[in-house]
């Protein structure tokens, strides 16, 4: 479980939570890249342009979710659900 609040700021993350985790598996699955992907990042693989892709979609996730401050960023980045690996 997520901490509900910033251990540095104490801004509420609780909320982001589930919407959040919903939104890293669709852009997990991400892995279609088109001509126009191709010309942005012309000296990439397509491995590697997926790669970026998914990096800079998980930035503007961030910032859907108004997590300006770096401590929260810190906070849901490296959340993970401890529940998962015992069940």
């Amino acid at each position: 479980m997520l901490p509900p609040r910033c251990f540095t700021c104490n801004k509420i993350l609780s909320h982001i939570e589930l919407p959040y985790e919903e939104e890293i598996k669709k852009i997990d699955t991400f892995n279609k890249v088109t001509d126009e992907h191709r010309k942005k990042y012309n000296n990439l693989t397509d491995d590697e342009i997926i790669k970026e892709i998914k990096s800079l979609l998980k930035v503007k996730l961030l910032n859907t979710y108004g997590l300006k401050r770096y401590c929260c960023r810190k906070m849901i980045i490296t959340y993970y659900d401890k529940n998962k690996i015992v069940m």
